[in-house]
C-alpha cells in the first residue's frame, strides 16, 4: 500500500525573503537607495530595534541582513494578519 505523500505548503516568509533578496540584492555597508534614504542589507532603512539607518553605521554580515529581513517581513505579515478579514 501507497502512503500518499503530504503536501506541504511553502513558507510565506521564505518565499517574500527570497523574492525580496533576489530584487534587493545584499550590501553590507549603508548605501543611498533611489528615494535618497540610509540602507542597508537587503533594501532595510530600519533596524529591529526602530532606528534609522544611517549612513555611517558599521558594517553589517549577510547572516544579519537575512535575520533584518525576516523580522520585517514577520511584522508585515501581522499587520496584514491584523486588517484582513478573510482567512489567507
Amino acid at each position: 500500500m501507497e502512503t500518499a505523500k503530504k503536501k506541504t505548503r511553502p513558507n510565506a516568509a521564505k518565499l517574500a525573503a527570497k523574492v525580496i533578496k533576489e530584487f534587493e540584492g545584499f550590501e553590507s555597508k549603508p548605501y543611498l537607495c533611489p528615494a535618497n534614504i540610509p540602507t542597508i542589507g537587503y533594501g532595510n532603512t530600519i533596524y529591529p530595534n526602530g532606528e534609522r539607518v544611517k549612513m555611517d553605521d558599521s558594517e553589517i554580515t549577510e547572516e544579519q541582513a537575512t535575520e533584518m529581513l525576516m523580522d520585517t517581513i514577520k511584522t508585515v505579515e501581522k499587520q496584514v494578519k491584523n486588517v484582513v478579514e478573510i482567512k489567507l
